[in-house]
């Protein structure tokens, strides 16, 4: 995990997200928005590999950064708007990512669709 806190809260929106997955302990995570995965799902993932963690962004670059640099059997990368499996992840993170869309409540209706 990261050594000190960041302007952005990096540090503290890590150990959220891993005291949330070491409480409910689940199978399978989605982050909506996760750019390169680098802060968020890249670490859950090595702190937690029995769960498996999804992460979609509609950024190309930034999915191909992601596929090319931290794919793991339990993380992968998809780019939004493809075929992402729905009704299957216990889990949905969206963390900085509402306040940057034209369509705030249509991402909810995702992440509500995503849960199993």
């Amino acid at each position: 995990m990261l050594e000190s806190e960041d302007p952005y809260g990096l540090r503290k929106r890590l150990e959220y997200a891993v005291s949330i997955i070491k409480a409910h302990r689940p199978g399978s995570v989605l982050e909506i928005g996760c750019g390169t995965g680098a802060y968020l799902l890249v670490p859950l993932s090595g702190l937690f590999p029995q769960t498996h963690f999804v992460g979609i962004d509609s950024d190309q670059a930034s999915i191909d950064f992601a596929q090319a640099r931290f794919g793991k059997d339990n993380l992968h990368f998809e780019l939004a708007g493809t075929a992402i499996p729905l009704g299957v992840h216990d889990l949905v993170i969206a963390s900085e990512v509402l306040e940057h869309v034209d369509r705030p409540v249509q991402i909810l209706r995702l992440a509500r669709e995503a849960v199993a």
